[in-house]
């Protein structure tokens, strides 16, 4: 039902920018039993061949599988968890190659089962998971561990919250054109991007990324969050309301990766997976990734857009533009000094306090 709060299908549109929805059949029909085909699915090892040979038997002279690409499969109450997997089965019109998604209604009580459902497409529809990308006391180093499903701001990873996916999935699924992605490229020294809403269509594209140089190949993306539709949800928690802060930066490994890594720009500011509660950049504030030569900041933030700057090298230019002014815009002079001695330069620019115009800062 598309027009449903809460369906699959009123999802996917809001989340796709409505470039994806949901059609198909939905079987069985009232004459078989309770309504239900009776499937000998058990805890004992979770086979998931042994259920799925059996629907297909069951299923295969009510539906020609040739005709489709997507198969989900909801259980009443299946004792295994959710789960997706590529399988060719053998039916009436021949051997054909399935996406399947099973879906237990409310998945053991841990999740929303429409959430849980949502996650099991996005496998069906090619993505991995989001994972949380653990530093320990930095946002990036050289030997990091990869946390599944710890990224709680994308529905690919811990699928209680049901918010939008992040912009490298959106990207991989097609659902955003060349000019809803501003790139960052090799060779340029710095710049600074307006970036809007990652939630709505809108003035100013809906992302920045970059990809690193050799040997790395990994990709960084930056996007930006407001309380807007399926990320409401973040805003009524204590735990998730600071993604609306700053700036939201995900990596994938390579090109080729399915997966994608939230970097937490706020390292060691809680316990564990807690600490992935806050990851933004605030204005402000940058990371350096020192392997690859890069830095990434948040230069300011509006309810409608916010700046980021990226630089290469020793990351001076980002500098500029972050260097901090008080409310009434005026320079901060121990600041200012401590500048100074640090980068050796005697004036700069940055936008205002209303991040609107630049303005010379000078000693």
């Amino acid at each position: 039902d598309a027009g449903r709060s809460g369906s699959i299908n009123h999802y996917l549109l809001e989340v796709s920018y409505d470039k994806t929805w949901l059609t198909g059949y939905v079987l069985p029909q009232s004459t078989t039993t309770n309504g239900w085909y009776q499937l000998p699915c058990t805890k004992v090892g979770c086979d998931f061949t042994t259920c799925l040979d059996t629907l297909i038997a069951l299923a295969d002279p009510d539906v020609d599988f040739s005709g489709y690409s997507k198969v989900i499969v909801v259980y009443p109450n299946y004792p295994c968890y959710a789960y997706a997997i590529n399988f060719i089965v053998e039916t009436d019109e021949g051997h054909v190659d399935l996406r399947f998604a099973f879906i237990t209604n409310g998945s053991q009580g841990l999740y929303p089962s429409a959430s849980v459902a949502i996650h099991e497409f996005g496998h069906q529809l090619g993505l991995g998971h989001a994972n949380a990308w653990d530093c320990g006391s930095r946002s990036v180093d050289d030997i990091c561990n990869s946390i599944p499903y710890g990224d709680i701001f994308d529905v690919m990873g811990n699928p209680y919250y049901k918010g939008h996916f992040n912009l490298l999935h959106k990207e991989r699924l097609g659902w955003l054109s060349p000019n809803d992605i501003a790139v960052f490229p090799v060779g340029v020294l710095s710049a600074v991007f307006t970036i809007g809403p990652l939630e709505v269509v809108g003035a100013f594209p809906r992302g920045v990324t970059v990809a690193l140089p050799l040997p790395s190949l990994s990709v960084y993306s930056v996007e930006y969050r407001t309380p807007v539709g399926y990320d409401e949800i973040y805003s009524l928690q204590s735990y998730t309301k600071h993604v609306f802060d700053g700036a939201l930066i995900h990596m994938e490994t390579s090109p080729q990766a399915t997966e994608t890594q939230l970097i937490d720009a706020t390292p060691t500011s809680d316990d564990a997976l807690l600490d992935f509660g806050d990851p933004v950049l605030r204005t402000g504030e940058f990371i350096e990734d020192e392997q690859n030569g890069i830095t990434i900041g948040t230069v300011c933030l509006t309810d409608e857009f916010l700046r980021v700057c990226m630089a290469w090298g020793d990351a001076l230019d980002c500098m500029h533009a972050l260097y901090d002014v008080d409310t009434d815009g005026d320079v901060d002079l121990l600041d200012w000094a401590t500048f100074q001695n640090t980068f050796g330069v005697s004036s700069v620019q940055r936008f205002d306090v209303n991040c609107d115009q630049l303005i010379d800062l000078i000693d």
